[in-house]
């Protein structure tokens, strides 16, 4: 596994002191640019690529797509979380598998089709439109959380804060933003969708937590003075806290689409050195998916004289 550090500005993959790149969907780092030259072995004080591993990485950070390029999930790992991926995206031995690889596989397995698949392998598994289709008509009702449309929880009075770290080895941060833009596209636009609903993107942080970011922030309180007292949250306060409790660094985040960018040339690990920036890759973020954001396709499932029965759910 290998270190993303890189000082590009023009592909906005610049990073601190700390190694932690603050816009990560911004960089386009290629791979290629690490390949081993004819006859070079990689070695740990020589690094570097074969050519399959640079094929093997442009396809992680670009995502599952189909026969025609479309993606199957509307999002992929963003560059700088690589130090998450051992174990889960990639194995840790040459015969191994992955946590990812076992999860999928037992869910197509035991819940998406209408009976158990037991013998279901990764080979009957197609990445085309058409298996895309046919897995999601029998498991999106009940599995997705796709639907936009918040207006009854606005309504109510509801407030929400989201957050996704960066890094997040299993679930790709870039399907929340895809999501939450959605949102804001049914709501009525940026301004009226943060007058209920905010996103924070914790640099470096995996999945719900770790990683290399500071990873730990207090949403909770922010959600009760936002409903209480009607004080919106500006940024997020997020801290790396060591075994003794000691708060060895920290940084802001903002809502989405702003980072927390260093500004001042001050300590990475010191608050005070960011401003908050917006971030062009994410306010144009667009995806080429091939599924939707949409309302009305949910499904409810409950026992009926002894048997489970599907029927739509209620809005």
């Amino acid at each position: 596994m290998f270190v993303l550090r890189l000082s590009r500005r023009g592909r906005r993959c610049d990073a601190p002191a700390d190694g932690i790149i603050a816009d990560p969907l911004a960089c386009t780092w290629d791979p290629a640019s690490i390949q081993c030259k004819v006859g070079r072995t990689s070695t740990s004080d020589n690094y570097c690529l074969t050519a399959d591993q640079v094929t093997t990485l442009r396809r992680i950070y670009s995502g599952p797509t189909d026969e025609h390029g479309r993606l199957l999930y509307p999002g992929y790992q963003l560059r700088g979380s690589e130090l998450n991926w051992a174990g889960i995206i990639v194995p840790t031995t040459a015969t191994g598998t992955t946590g990812d690889q076992n999860f999928v596989r037992e869910t197509l397995r035991y819940q998406i089709f209408g009976s158990p698949q037991p013998a279901l392998t990764y080979k009957d598994i197609k990445f085309t439109a058409a298996y895309y289709k046919k897995v999601m008509e029998l498991g999106a009702g009940i599995y997705d959380a796709t639907d936009p449309d918040l207006s009854a929880f606005k309504k109510a009075g509801g407030k929400l804060i989201l957050w996704h770290g960066l890094g997040d080895q299993h679930i790709p941060a870039v399907g929340t933003m895809a999501y939450y833009k959605a949102v804001e596209k049914a709501m009525g636009g940026e301004a009226a969708t943060t007058g209920f609903a905010r996103l924070f993107l914790l640099p470096g942080v995996a999945h719900c937590g770790g990683g290399q970011g500071p990873d730990k922030l207090d949403a909770l309180t922010a959600l009760t003075d936002w409903v209480t007292q009607g004080k919106a949250p500006a940024g997020l306060l997020t801290s790396t806290v060591d075994s003794t409790g000691k708060v060895t660094s920290s940084r802001p985040t903002y809502p989405f689409p702003a980072i927390a960018e260093n500004t001042t040339g001050g300590s990475a690990d010191d608050p005070s050195s960011y401003t908050s920036v917006k971030s062009t890759a994410e306010a144009n973020l667009t995806l080429n998916w091939l599924g939707s954001f949409r309302s009305g396709y949910e499904q409810v499932g409950n026992w009926i004289h002894g048997k489970w029965v599907i029927s739509k759910g209620k809005a």
